[in-house]
């Protein structure tokens, strides 16, 4: 059987299981594409973490699966052998320790917090694998904290900026160049994370932003073609180049 279960399919992307369990993702733009291929998870017997984060929800029915993380801000885990009847009971349990605030749920997901704002999210795979993430609200920076950082940036910005107007290049070309790197840095970022994820199908929407960016950062810098640009301009652009075809060479 080919890569057709669970298929999901946008501009760019293309993603599906095959009959033995094997995950295909293969996202494409321009002359860039990223092929990812993984294996189905081994799993065996396992015991429940006694974490806190562990503590927090109700035992699976099945002892069988993998513990992916177990720590102090992020608990995952996979549990095979389970049911639809088993997910729905689990989904139900998941409910009266107190996750249904902001919830969303389907025939093959929940996602919810609780009062605390711990976000959980369980989903089911057509190969009865269900996996469950819970992860602790994230800690809010101080708004001192964010005035020096953005500081920090700032001040850091602006002598990279000296540095380099300094050999001649056109600071309106460098700008977008500067963007057109930044961009791919975070998608560079993305990837990285969409190939940990345990379930890279709930990242379709964040994909979809980035085609977004990349149309707007591709737009400018074609604009910036139509313009008159000088030797340090072009060497700033295969400097830049050499650099994001550096960094993705390095995606896994």
């Amino acid at each position: 059987m080919g890569y057709t279960v669970e298929s999901n399919e946008t501009d760019g992307m293309y993603s599906a299981y095959n009959g033995d369990g094997y995950d295909l993702s293969l996202i494409f733009f321009d002359d860039y594409y990223s092929l990812n291929l993984k294996a189905p998870e081994k799993m065996g017997e396992i015991e429940w973490p006694d974490s806190a984060l562990a503590k927090m929800l109700p035992v699976p029915k099945s002892k069988t699966g993998k513990i992916n993380n177990d720590s102090s801000d992020c608990l995952s885990v996979s549990v095979d052998k389970t049911s639809e009847s088993d997910f729905k009971e689990y989904v139900k349990a998941c409910k009266e320790k107190g996750f249904d605030v902001d919830y969303s749920n389907g025939d093959d997901y929940y996602h919810a917090k609780n009062s605390k704002d711990y976000s959980l999210e369980v989903s089911l795979s057509a190969f009865n694998v269900m996996k469950i993430y819970l992860s602790a609200p994230e800690e809010e920076t101080t708004e001192e904290e964010t005035s020096k950082a953005e500081s920090s940036k700032a001040e850091s910005s602006k002598k990279e900026q000296s540095s380099k107007t300094a050999t001649g290049v056109t600071p309106e070309f460098k700008k977008a160049m500067d963007s057109y790197e930044e961009f791919f840095d975070e998608y560079i970022d993305f990837m990285k994370r969409y190939s940990e994820s345990d379930n890279p199908l709930e990242m379709m929407d964040e994909y979809s932003e980035y085609l977004s960016k990349y149309s707007e950062t591709m737009q400018a810098l074609n604009d910036m073609e139509s313009k008159e640009v000088t030797e340090a301009d072009s060497l700033y652009f295969i400097e830049v180049q050499a650099r994001i075809l550096d960094k993705l060479s390095k995606v896994e």
